[in-house]
């Protein structure tokens, strides 16, 4: 499970993100198509077990939101540190993806 929610990050990250949305998912708009490309890598690579898995997809897709709103404003407070809050991202967003596995693939736990 882990793998796929990796790779489902690795591909909105990087082949999914043209430059130009580079430049503006720090605006509104932009974070929201963000994170619409990653649940639906999300969606997509969980095919055969999104109906089961949807609720814990949806989830993660809100962690991304907020893990990027957080890197935004941390990089206007501090902008000579963005160094910093990229990493501070790449951490959270996996940590995310390790815990919304886990929860997800555990025998007792429920839906979000």
């Amino acid at each position: 499970m882990f793998w796929i929610l990796f790779l489902a990050h690795l591909l909105g990250d990087y082949p999914l993100q043209p430059d130009r949305l580079v430049a503006i998912k720090t605006t509104g708009r932009g974070l929201a198509l963000h994170v619409a490309i990653h649940l639906a890598a999300l969606l997509a690579l969980s095919a055969p077990t999104v109906d089961v898995l949807a609720p814990w997809l949806l989830m993660l897709a809100g962690l991304r939101a907020a893990i990027d709103m957080l890197k935004n404003g941390l990089n206007r407070l501090w902008p000579r540190h963005r160094r910093a809050t990229y990493a501070l991202d790449r951490g959270l967003h996996l940590f995310s993806r390790l815990l919304t596995a886990r929860l997800a693939t555990s025998g007792t736990a429920g839906s979000p």
